[in-house]
């Protein structure tokens, strides 16, 4: 389809530039032109919820702005209704709402009007911009004292959630669960229900649009979001189970001289962490603390303020996008918070 300055006829797609993107309509004539979504000319605090398909005269349409018409490739002219049935199906639906900017759009209305299908080339072209961009964001919240176990909103989740004895672990699961939705709405625009996900028997939770990574421990949680593999894991800086002992157990050499001069309580954190987080992302079968060596895995520790010091460790590909955001309890607020990198 390409566009052209010209007088359009009866039953042609025209558009107008409307700031960074284009708004259409359907041309019947310069009295009617059968629009879905904010006009030109509409208040920017319009909300979606009153917004409908209507008509406008070509300059209500324009607002000073130039009209462009479609001009139809072979195929297209093949797959496109007749002018009569296009302009017939854009009435039938005046009045009509459930407008949405990603999903149902002015581009979707005339699409389905002239095609049958609903399709935006601008939403497909802002989608894949973004799917390219490079996302590894985590989301921490310090755990609310009381925890409603039955709003999960996936059935295998629920169904975990469910078969929990443990009422504290159940509460961890339950909150865990919703910080991952809301981060994956926040920042890759999916709705944690609508996708399809599978547990593998080491507990890894898998998706088809995403990779994430839960973590929880006693007063917090984490969730990665990601389209790469990711692994996440969190823990308080100060555990009375740090022992020399235990760094002996869990450390190879090389990670015995990458935290030379930390605190004991400080250093083992990091390397419990990291080895998770790195586990976690490969996706392994039995988590072994000395195979996973961290000097040599994409792996960052970080020191976060929540109610008291937490260790966070995060694996995945461009560590260097990493975003941690601090969430609070009711999930409505999410700040940018500072960390201190180890």
């Amino acid at each position: 389809m390409k566009w052209k300055l010209k007088a359009p006829r009866f039953g042609d797609i025209v558009r107008v530039e409307a700031g960074r993107f284009y708004h259409y309509g359907i041309y019947a004539s310069d009295e009617e032109i059968i629009q879905f979504g904010p006009t030109p000319d509409a208040e920017h605090s319009l909300l979606d919820a009153d917004i409908r398909v209507c008509t406008s005269d070509v300059n209500g349409f324009l607002k000073g702005g130039f009209l462009e018409v479609a001009s139809f490739s072979l195929s297209e002219r093949l797959k496109a209704a007749p002018p009569a049935q296009i302009v017939a199906r854009a009435r039938k639906e005046i009045g009509t709402g459930g407008y949405d900017i990603l999903k149902n759009n002015c581009e979707h209305f005339v699409n389905a009007c002239a095609f049958g299908v609903k399709k935006s080339e601008q939403v497909d072209t802002v989608r894949a911009f973004w799917q390219n961009v490079p996302v590894l964001d985590v989301y921490v919240a310090v755990q609310p004292e009381s925890v409603d176990p039955s709003t999960a909103g996936v059935k295998a989740r629920q169904e975990l959630i469910d078969e929990t004895r443990n009422e504290r672990l159940k509460a961890q699961r339950a909150f865990a669960w919703r910080v991952l939705c809301a981060g994956l709405n926040r920042s890759l625009g999916l709705d944690a229900e609508s996708l399809r996900w599978e547990r593998t028997e080491t507990g890894k939770w898998t998706s088809d649009a995403c990779e994430v990574s839960i973590s929880h421990c006693d007063g917090a949680v984490a969730a990665a979001v990601s389209r790469r593999p990711v692994g996440v894991d969190l823990e308080p800086e100060n555990d009375p189970r740090c022992r020399e002992t235990l760094l002996d157990r869990i450390a190879t050499g090389a990670e015995r001289e990458a935290v030379k001069g930390q605190r004991l309580e400080t250093a083992i954190m990091k390397l419990w962490t990291a080895k998770e987080a790195s586990f976690k992302r490969k996706g392994g079968e039995r988590f072994s603390p000395q195979a996973e060596d961290t000097t040599t895995e994409p792996v960052r520790s970080i020191r976060i303020l929540l109610d008291r010091a937490y260790i966070l460790s995060v694996s995945g590909e461009n560590l260097k996008n990493l975003r941690v955001y601090e969430t609070d309890s009711e999930l409505h607020a999410h700040r940018r918070t500072d960390f201190e990198s180890l």
